[in-house]
């Protein structure tokens, strides 16, 4: 009986930290698409209104995630940050 119990409760702390890793790695991804969500609203807005100037551009989506995005003139380079839970992922880029 005390080997099952510990074969059990070995197999129930793997399940636990795979779930609990599992979720972290959920968290993450939805940081990073907040911060792509950031890029291709900035690459929008310069399509349509345009961004002569250096500035930044932020807001939030639904699952409230929240992006920041920083740029130099004419956006030739930016930077997004997304944040989920804690969690911030970036993305950066440069259109030459």
């Amino acid at each position: 009986m005390s080997i099952m119990l510990a074969i059990v409760l070995g197999v129930a702390t793997i399940v636990i930290r795979l779930l609990q890793s599992t979720t972290q790695l959920g968290t993450s991804v939805t940081a990073f698409y907040a911060a792509d969500t950031g890029i291709e609203r900035l690459l929008y807005k310069c399509t349509t209104k345009g961004c002569s100037t250096a500035g930044t551009l932020s807001g939030g989506l639904s699952n409230g995630a929240q992006y920041s995005v920083s740029y130099d003139d004419e956006a030739v380079n930016a930077t997004s940050t997304g944040l989920y839970n804690g969690v911030e992922r970036s993305i950066y880029i440069n259109r030459q």
